[in-house]
């Protein structure tokens, strides 16, 4: 077989694997802040109890795949749910290492 034909054959091979991977769903995680609670304070959350984060209202939010950065945004709201608007993302590379 010519070298032209294998080339080919190979990246023919390589954008279907691609299409495959694109196709699996991963969970993605937008944190809004963190903080630290005692115990004390754990047991005594009930509903209508506030939370404070360390994030500030206004500042960017991280979004993570499995605990990694990928991005970071505004939260908004969308057809009455919130979502977020990326403002910063990580080089395509570096997202794929963390799918690795």
């Amino acid at each position: 077989m010519p070298k032209s034909h294998r080339i080919e054959e190979a990246v023919g091979e390589v954008l279907e694997a691609q299409a495959a991977l694109g196709a699996i769903p991963v969970q993605v995680v937008v944190e809004l802040g963190r903080t630290r609670l005692t115990i004390k304070q754990l047991m005594e959350l009930a509903e209508g109890s506030i939370v404070e984060l360390d994030g500030l209202a206004g500042e960017p939010m991280d979004m993570l795949i499995d605990g990694r950065k990928i991005a970071e945004g505004e939260v908004l709201v969308a057809n009455g749910k919130l979502g977020i608007r990326l403002t910063n993302t990580v080089a395509p590379g570096a997202r794929r290492a963390v799918l690795k």
